[in-house]
């Protein structure tokens, strides 16, 4: 069997043309950064000036179909809005017209100039006095006259939704649920396209489906794989030659992806989130038709819309690859024992998939151009931070320590595993700024649940003293951090392992 695992753009649910309806999806951006500190936010019961407090008036903003925020009320503000008005006005249907668009009239709503400074920041716009559109800041006056005239009276049209999101995974379903429980009217599409072995999933995403899930309860099995060796070491008697069960594996393992698929679509509900298993393409201004498996086409439209169709493996160019091949998007269901296996590719999807393959006692061969940072592969990878190369690049050899050291797990030892050999652990801190850690790495055993753990240290900013400080808890593959007393130097001979 031949595995390929590249990823490039998923089939996205919209067309390659661009439309109107792209434009709920990019109104006017703002034309600055955000500032690097956010500013203080002004305490309302000691602001003299005019103006409803922050809170009730982006609230009103929010719940407006067009509002506008002033502040000082002076000749100059009084003529924009003024402006802004007739704009809006003059995109008035005729009463002759079928559905005629009506403008209701701009809300006013005056703040101090403290919340003003405030509102610019959240909106990251300057522009003043500000507009906003369905709950969205569009700018001042010279951004509304920057629109499309045709664009911004079908936004300003009543749509079927206030979004919809395009996409079934962890984002999409995230985004989708969040803005249900803001109040918005949502709905949510998600479609697979079959792959071309004809594989397809429920809802939840690469994640759920063909990644994360499927993959480390294949790479547990994997790990029990070699817990059965070492249990002999250990004195249990075991009948028999230990055989694995490719195809009890594969149901276990889609029986509670299935469970997950269930669970996402009850969640939508209880968060009031359409859920449509369409393909959706954008074919109007703010308008999706959504194409059902019995291609069943139904329009809908809505005021935005978020695109958050994710990624898939990607086919090399030559031929007979989609005929005699497979991708992460197949295995987790293959019908068969996978066999031999060829692994394409270096991403951390390939080398994890070769990992549990090999355990399961397959046999693999693996090409790759480059190492990913983070990997369950059988021995596990773990990382959070810079890479030894980067913080040189970054900061300089000389401005560089590294502490590290090789050990031997404990439950390693009486197994006399292959791998207890390669663990190993390193710190890379920075020299002059208090052996500030900017880069932790260990490869050993359940690498993941110790990384995670550390990933605070790192996010703190710990200094090296805060990791010699730190009471380790003995004995765990972990304590090690603790000990580290080993700098790396140019020309030192081969580390050597010890345990306790």
């Amino acid at each position: 069997m031949v595995f390929f695992s590249v990823t490039a753009p998923a089939n996205q649910s919209t067309s390659d043309t661009p439309s109107m309806g792209a434009v709920a999806s990019g109104m006017p951006p703002p034309k600055r950064p955000a500032p690097a500190e956010s500013p203080t936010l002004p305490d309302e019961r000691n602001v003299d000036e005019p103006g409803i407090p922050l809170k009730e008036a982006l609230k009103e903003a929010n719940n407006a179909k067009i509002a506008v925020f002033y502040s000082q009320n002076t000749s100059d503000e009084e003529k924009q809005i003024l402006e802004i008005e007739a704009i809006l006005k003059a995109l008035k249907d005729p009463a002759d017209v079928e559905k005629p668009l009506e403008i209701p009239d701009v809300q006013r709503i005056r703040v101090s100039s403290a919340s003003k400074k405030a509102i610019q920041y959240l909106t990251l716009h300057n522009s003043w006095p500000l507009i906003y559109i369905k709950g969205n800041a569009v700018g001042g006056l010279k951004e509304l006259q920057a629109l499309k005239k045709d664009y911004l009276k079908e936004w300003l049209r009543d749509h079927t939704y206030d979004l919809i999101v395009i996409g079934g995974g962890s984002g999409g379903l995230a985004a989708a649920k969040e803005a249900a429980r803001l109040g918005k009217k949502v709905a949510c599409l998600d479609f697979v396209k079959p792959s071309p072995q004809g594989t397809t999933w429920g809802l939840g995403g690469t994640c759920v489906n063909v990644g994360c899930i499927p993959k480390k309860l294949m790479h547990q099995a994997s790990l029990l794989g070699h817990s059965i060796h070492d249990a002999q070491k250990f004195g249990w008697k075991l009948e028999g030659k230990p055989e694995h069960q490719w195809g009890h594996l594969r149901d276990s393992v889609q029986d509670h992806i299935a469970s997950l698929n269930w669970g996402y679509r009850v969640q939508l509900r209880e968060k009031t989130v359409t859920y449509i298993n369409s393909y959706g393409e954008f074919t109007g201004p703010f308008e999706i038709s959504a194409t059902n498996k019995k291609k069943k086409v139904e329009k809908i439209t809505a005021d935005r819309f978020l695109i958050a169709t994710g990624l898939r493996p990607k086919y090399p160019d030559f031929p007979g690859v989609k005929e005699y091949t497979i991708t992460s998007d197949d295995l987790f269901q293959l019908p068969y024992s996978p066999g031999k296996t060829l692994c394409v590719g270096a991403s951390y999807v390939s080398l994890e998939c070769a990992g549990f393959l090999h355990g399961l006692g397959f046999d693999v061969t693996t090409e790759y151009d480059q190492i990913p940072t983070t990997v369950f592969t059988p021995l596990e990878y773990g990382c959070c931070g810079l890479a030894e190369e980067d913080a040189v690049k970054k900061y300089g050899k000389e401005n560089i320590i590294i502490y590290h050291n090789v050990f031997n797990p404990l439950e390693y030892t009486i197994s006399e595993r292959m791998d207890k050999d390669h663990c190993y652990l390193k710190l890379i801190c920075l020299r002059n700024e208090e052996e500030k850690v900017v880069g932790f790495h260990i490869l050993t055993p359940n690498a993941g649940e110790i990384t995670q753990g550390f990933g605070i240290a790192l996010k703190l900013s710990a200094k090296k003293a805060d990791f010699d400080r730190l009471i380790g808890i003995h004995p765990t593959v972990a304590e090690s951090f603790t000990t580290l007393t080993l700098e790396k130097k140019d020309g030192d001979e081969e580390l050597q392992a010890s345990g306790c």
